[in-house]
């Protein structure tokens, strides 16, 4: 059994309630089993937020009245040496575990909330009581989770366009949103700008190499 699967069985002998020590957290780190984009992607959003809020890097004060949303693995990475205070969402089980390993002194400080769930799960039945952010970041997977949504024209996108899009549903205004999707997606959430108009965002989309970067403003 290679350290992956031994670190997946001790996640699978947790009790849900499990809250692992620091030692437990380092361990669970090193689980290899949670997709991410390339580092280099990773550090080029980063860059990007700290252009729109530079008030957030660790030297200054000040920064920690804004809230983020991260949906997908690594999608907090973008901001883990930052002021922001921090909720991410995982849909996989052991991602959202390992995400509680990876950022253990934050989310042990109260300052980086992890929740096994979906955006999806806001909009089974009606819109309107998800929180709003002032950054979402969103690094979707191919998955069948948004399906759930009880809006067709959003439940039949590809999961990639689908939590790029719906994730403008979580801005508050003058915030603003990051995706990285594989190039090939680009051309769908583009063509499904009409969907986010109602919430007076508006998108560019920067093809990079086997990637796109979205970004959506209000």
């Amino acid at each position: 059994m290679d350290l992956t699967q031994q670190i997946k069985q001790f996640i699978d002998d947790m009790p849900d309630d499990y809250g692992f020590s620091k030692d437990d957290a380092k361990y669970i780190s090193r689980y290899q089993g949670c997709p991410l984009p390339p580092f280099a992607y990773i550090s080029l959003i980063q860059s990007k937020v700290l252009e729109h809020f530079p008030f957030l890097e660790m030297r200054y004060k000040g920064g920690d009245n804004t809230r983020a949303l991260c949906y997908g693995y690594g999608s907090d990475m973008v901001l883990s040496n930052t002021n922001a205070i921090i909720t991410s969402y995982q849909d996989n089980y052991y991602c959202f575990r390992v995400t509680q390993g990876v950022h253990y002194d934050k989310v042990s400080q109260g300052d980086h909330s992890v929740a096994f769930r979906t955006l999806a799960n806001y909009f089974i039945e009606y819109r309107g009581n998800n929180k709003q952010y002032d950054i979402v970041i969103v690094f979707p997977q191919d998955t069948i989770y948004h399906k759930i949504d009880s809006d067709a024209m959003f439940s039949n996108l590809s999961s990639y366009a689908y939590y790029t899009l719906r994730g403008a549903f979580f801005l508050k205004p003058k915030g603003v949103l990051f995706a990285i999707v594989p190039i090939e997606y680009s051309s769908e959430i583009k063509s499904n700008e009409s969907l986010i108009s109602s919430e007076g965002a508006k998108m560019t989309i920067t093809n990079d190499g086997d990637y796109a970067i979205i970004k959506i403003t209000k």
